[in-house]
């Protein structure tokens, strides 16, 4: 059995210069436009295993099903589930630097202060629950390809090599990185 953790492909909405000041509500509103956003369609990223024999589950998210159709692939499943992490909005008078505002988010997530959306207890019990759902599909379809996003896929990849899943790839996960778990 395997499973393939797989970040999406590069967004098609690049975020703003680190420190170029925007306020709280062009920060919430760009945040808004980077969840509902595609991606940049290249197909320039070479993969070491034959997508062909692969289940593939993408999140919810726009970017998540179009990485799957870059690769010729139609998703099997599509869940929230396997979905980025949502934070809070913020709010502030006073204009910051755009890297500023997107620390914050972290730290709150980080913390457990993400009081809007998920918090990081949240998001391990997610991955948890992704894990149980991963292992019940690999047992059915023998090898998976889930398309997921950056912190989620950290958090899950955590759990995964928790429940003794050996991976002998240790990435990043940049866009289009991938992870290959084997369970014996």
């Amino acid at each position: 059995m395997k499973i393939v953790l797989m970040r999406h492909a590069k967004p098609d909405l690049t975020p703003p210069f680190p420190l170029k000041l925007m306020s709280a509500i062009d920060f919430n509103l760009f945040s808004s436009e980077y969840d509902n956003g595609g991606i940049t369609y290249k197909r320039d990223h070479i993969l070491d295993f034959d997508l062909e024999h692969y289940f593939v589950c993408c999140s919810d998210l726009k970017r998540s099903q179009d990485t799957a159709y870059l690769f010729d692939r139609k998703p099997n499943v599509i869940d929230p589930l396997f979905s980025e992490v949502r934070f809070s909005k913020i709010e502030s008078l006073f204009p910051a630097p755009y890297a500023l505002f997107s620390l914050l988010c972290q730290f709150r997530w980080f913390f457990n202060l993400n009081s809007d959306y998920e918090d990081r207890k949240k998001t391990v019990l997610r991955a948890k629950i992704a894990s149980d759902f991963l292992e019940k599909l690999a047992g059915e379809h023998k090898n998976l390809l889930v398309i997921t996003h950056g912190i989620f896929l950290k958090v899950l990849a955590k759990e995964l090599i928790k429940r003794k899943w050996l991976t002998f790839k240790k990435n990043k996960y940049n866009y289009l990185e991938y992870s290959i778990f084997n369970k014996l």
